[in-house]
């Protein structure tokens, strides 16, 4: 993963001014567009990853991404959700509390250059991290790239 230059978001003092949060906004008073300066791409899985794998595929993304974040299903303590968090080279896998509820699934989101995202590498990449190919013949895996 790779370093963000401040420089490349382009944004004018009006636009830091008038307070834009929202990460669609596209309206032309603000003097920027998100979509010009980055690019994201998630991935879901409702198979289990092993962290150890996780943790050390995380570290070898391309530089052209700047963050990764989500709340995985693993392998390690299937009970409980796990929460990555990269930035840079610097990757945080924390468990939390358990599922309750909700049926145990992996969700990750990540960001980067605008168009250079590789879908097909950060597919595989990610894929490579689940645990057992029983899992992987129950399971579910959707993919979706925005820019």
């Amino acid at each position: 993963m790779g370093r963000f230059d401040p420089a490349r978001a382009a944004l004018n003092p009006h636009a830091t001014d008038h307070g834009c949060s929202d990460p669609t906004c596209d309206d032309d008073d603000h003097g920027h567009n998100h979509s010009e300066v980055f690019s994201t791409w998630s991935y879901e899985t409702d198979q289990p990853m092993a962290l150890d794998a996780l943790r050390e595929t995380m570290r070898k993304l391309p530089r052209s991404l700047y963050r990764a974040k989500g709340v995985v299903y693993t392998t390690d303590a299937p009970q409980r959700r796990a929460v990555l968090q990269v930035v840079g080279r610097r990757v945080d896998i924390s468990l939390q509390a358990e599922w309750g509820h909700r049926a145990p699934r992996t969700q990750i989101v990540a960001i980067g250059a605008a168009d250079s995202i590789d879908a097909n590498l950060l597919e595989a990449t990610f894929t490579s991290c689940i645990s057992t190919p029983s899992a992987t013949s129950r399971g579910n895996t959707a993919l979706r790239g925005e820019s």
